[in-house]
């Protein structure tokens, strides 16, 4: 099954939300994976850089990576999550304090189903187990990962995914219309 099937059979699942529902559930997500999540970690930031120690887990999602047709606003605070990451991790590197921003893709929450997008919609085996996920973002934390995609075997596939966002950055940096979008 492919994305847009899977985004077609969640947006008959979820009712496509509008309307006054859909406005609260984005300003709840805004409020949760943006507007809470900043000023926690500003918080803990000076205490754990005076003792030049500590870790930092935020949780987004691997529609941080690519929306679909139902997650715009989840993908949204999600893409937050992960520049916010791995931007303090880089405004952290040497002192100490370790960021890291994991990656889950369907998991097995209390929440799902309050969500829009029951655990009966998927299918059973692309859902982790919360425990599972938990596990494997502890491991990768202790292996030096930054970025943990707990689902993803392939560790060169992640390096190549995060080389092509460098390269994308840096080739961007010319100052100059690209050629292709020039008037001939």
């Amino acid at each position: 099954m492919n994305m847009s099937t899977i985004s077609r059979k969640i947006a008959l699942v979820t009712g496509a939300s509008s309307g006054i529902g859909a406005l609260h559930d984005s300003l709840s997500q805004i409020a949760l994976n943006i507007t809470a999540l900043t000023p926690l970690a500003h918080a803990v930031l000076p205490g754990m850089k005076a003792r030049n120690a500590g870790v930092i887990v935020n949780v987004a999602s691997v529609l941080a990576l690519k929306s679909l047709a139902f997650s715009a606003v989840y993908s949204g605070t999600k893409a937050f999550v992960l520049a916010f990451s791995e931007g303090l991790r880089d405004e952290l590197a040497g002192t100490g304090v370790t960021v890291q921003v994991v990656l889950p893709a369907s998991t097995a929450t209390d929440i799902r189903d309050q969500s829009g997008v029951p655990l009966s919609a998927l299918a059973p085996e692309a859902v982790m187990l919360t425990g599972h996920m938990v596990d494997a973002a502890l491991v990768a934390l202790d292996r030096g990962e930054g970025m943990t995609m707990p689902s993803v075997d392939d560790s060169a596939l992640v390096a190549q995914f995060d080389a092509a966002r460098s390269a994308l950055v840096a080739a961007a940096q010319t100052g100059q219309v690209a050629p292709r979008l020039l008037a001939a």
